[in-house]
């Protein structure tokens, strides 16, 4: 599948850059889409470079904090997803700072802070992956009410990435513990993260 749709792709692009204005907004949504593809195949340092590329386009067309930010929070989730801790943790701790100075209050902003300690995780940096695990979970629960109904799930899936971090640091007493807060959750709401098995 991916052998025919990435030179699709690539034609795609480049006839876009060759015959639209350099910053139409079309270029950036099949950029990023082409980026997702990449990753899908399992050619992230592709991905990358596609996405680089866009948040430098972003950049210079001097775009607001939050939708620089909810851009960050996009491409951050998506190699997250593909196990890119590295990149997943650059791109996902940018967004934090800037919802921190921009959204301090928003559920939001703790959905990116547990995130954040899953990339950290996966790049087993423990002491601030837990940290960062139990604010995130912990600014969600005090926002609960603020969260709507479509992203209901941010809250058993921050539980899941604390259960997947005390299971890979061998804290079985843990892993009982926010199993019990798990419990709490339907469990059809939100599988474990893809993560977990690397992670665990």
């Amino acid at each position: 599948m991916y052998d025919r749709a990435l030179p699709i792709y690539t034609e795609t692009l480049e006839l876009m850059k060759a015959k639209l204005p350099a910053t139409h907004p079309n270029i950036d949504v099949v950029m990023v889409n082409f980026g997702i593809v990449y990753l899908d195949a399992k050619q992230p340092a592709k991905a990358i470079l596609l996405f680089e590329e866009h948040l430098a386009r972003e950049r210079q067309s001097k775009v607001t904090d939050s939708a620089l930010a909810n851009r960050l929070s996009i491409l951050g989730t998506r190699l997250l997803a593909a196990d890119q801790f590295v990149k997943a943790e650059e791109y996902l701790g940018e967004c934090l700072k800037l919802r921190s100075v921009t959204q301090p209050d928003a559920w939001g902003t703790f959905h990116t802070q547990s995130l954040l300690g899953a990339a950290l995780q996966g790049r087993n940096q423990s002491k601030e992956a837990e940290q960062h695990l139990h604010a995130g979970y912990e600014g969600l629960m005090k926002r609960e009410s603020k969260i709507p109904a479509a992203s209901r799930t941010r809250l058993p899936e921050a539980v899941d990435r604390l259960i997947a971090f005390y299971q890979a640091v061998k804290q079985p007493d843990d892993v009982a513990k926010w199993r019990t807060e798990r419990a709490k959750y339907p469990a059809e709401m939100a599988p474990l993260p893809r993560w977990k098995e690397v992670a665990g």
